[in-house]
């Protein structure tokens, strides 16, 4: 029976891959006859949505005019838990906003009467809605699944990284590790109140006690909640997807690059494929994507005079497709615990195999030796020499390609998650038996 659906993020207009994804579960939703709804903070970039004019005005200054990308070892998507905003009366308020913002509670009240979904799916919330969301979609007896794109339940800064290594100092609940790091973004201020949020809603169960399932891209973002003591019972794996319908490759002959797309930052690892590309002098190197780490490495391949090596920045969807579709190989040198990501289904579906880092959730997807290759982490002469010989082998890669296009048909593609989701949101519903209720006004 189709579902009205709420779908909550702090974005709604395209910043990163969180809202990638949120628009394209919308679309795959409407598709499959259910009714969506958004809800987020006011923003002149959103995109166009019922019931707008109840959004809530968000007084993070991170939310004046385009976000900046972060430093590294801030939030991945530049909004740490601090302001940057003058003057104590103003960081105070955003502080306590971000504890529990209360004008975002009044708005979504607002809109769950007029509105009445069954099901309320949360993607980014923290900071600019706060887990207030949480606590109105309770008084309302509307079922919450949140999906976890990143580590912030358990790790303050989102990544389970600073200091360009992977971190876990946290693990446990041991947050006052991110205010000795000064990991978060906002120096040790912004580290403060980042490790209170966590003590308190720890202490409140906010997320453990409000949310009826969760959902985690990757059994390694799964098991590392359940290494910091966090119960798993709820959490449900599902991995992202990619329409293949919309990879297919557009038959020009493959060029015999390498290419990385993706944010250009110190746990992204680009800086170890510079340094691999320095020993493969006859093999072009594409970087697609922008970021802090960009100005650095393009001047340090300047310097070593690597010609081969081609800076892109950041190019539309369809170049992007066309660029990969066209590579030998997609490379993803990570040196951060990468959750579920969709660079890898995106150059499978296009049947381009991918060397990357032997981390996180990356070896669910890559099995080494069958469609793609995978390399110690920041092992630069590995990565080299594993191109090396995978570039040398063309009937190779063509039959990993193969496997990589199949696997994406049979496991990652709209209809399989889509079969998965709506088993999660009929768990949900059916928690403390309000399924039936619910569902029985779906049409309604």
């Amino acid at each position: 029976m189709p579902l009205r659906v709420l779908l909550v993020n702090k974005f709604l207009y395209p910043v990163g891959g969180t809202e990638a994804y949120l628009f394209a579960l919308r679309d795959l939703l409407e598709q499959a006859g259910h009714e969506v709804l958004l809800f987020g903070p006011r923003h002149p970039r959103n995109v166009a949505a019922p019931h707008a004019d109840l959004f809530p005005a968000v007084p993070l200054p991170a939310l004046d005019g385009a976000v900046a990308r972060p430093p590294a070892g801030a939030a991945p998507d530049g909004v740490g838990p601090s302001s940057r905003a003058g003057g104590a009366v103003q960081q105070l308020r955003a502080a306590g906003h971000v504890l529990y913002a209360r004008g975002v509670a009044a708005a979504l009240d607002r809109l769950l009467r007029r509105a009445r979904p069954h099901v309320a799916h949360l993607h980014n919330v923290y900071h600019h809605l706060s887990p207030a969301v949480l606590y109105t979609l309770r008084r309302h007896r509307i079922p919450a699944v949140l999906h976890l794109h990143d580590y912030k339940l358990i790790c303050a800064n989102y990544r389970l990284f600073t200091g360009g290594a992977v971190c876990e100092r946290c693990r446990g609940g041991r947050h006052y590790h991110a205010v000795l790091q000064r990991c978060c973004a906002g120096g040790w201020r912004g580290s403060l109140l980042g490790a209170a949020e966590m003590y308190l809603h720890d202490a409140l169960g906010s997320y453990r006690r409000l949310v009826d399932r969760f959902v985690a891209p990757s059994r390694f973002l799964r098991d590392r909640l359940a290494a910091s003591g966090f119960p798993t019972a709820r959490v449900r794996v599902l991995p992202n997807f990619v329409d293949p319908a919309r990879f297919r490759p557009d038959g020009e002959p493959a060029d015999g690059a390498v290419v990385y797309v993706g944010r250009v930052t110190v746990e992204k690892g680009v800086g170890t494929l510079l340094e691999a590309a320095a020993g493969l002098p006859q093999v072009t190197v594409r970087v697609v994507g922008e970021g802090p780490a960009l100005p650095t490495l393009r001047e340090a391949a300047r310097r070593r005079g690597l010609a081969h090596v081609h800076f892109l920045g950041a190019q539309p969807p369809e170049a992007v497709r066309r660029l990969v579709g066209r590579a030998a190989v997609l490379v993803l040198p990570s040196l951060w615990y990468e959750n579920c990501p969709v660079a890898v289904l995106e150059a499978f579906a296009l049947g381009v195999p991918v060397v990357a880092s032997r981390i996180g959730g990356i070896p669910e997807l890559v099995e080494d030796g069958r469609d793609g290759r995978l390399v110690p982490p920041g092992d630069a002469a590995a990565l080299r020499d594993t191109l090396d010989a995978l570039l040398r082998d063309p009937a190779a890669l063509r039959a990993m390609g193969r496997r990589a296009r199949e696997k994406v048909d049979h496991a990652y593609g709209p209809a399989c998650h889509l079969e998965a989701l709506e088993g999660i949101y009929r768990e949900a519903l059916a928690r403390d038996g309000r399924a039936s209720g619910q569902v029985a006004g779906a049409s309604g």
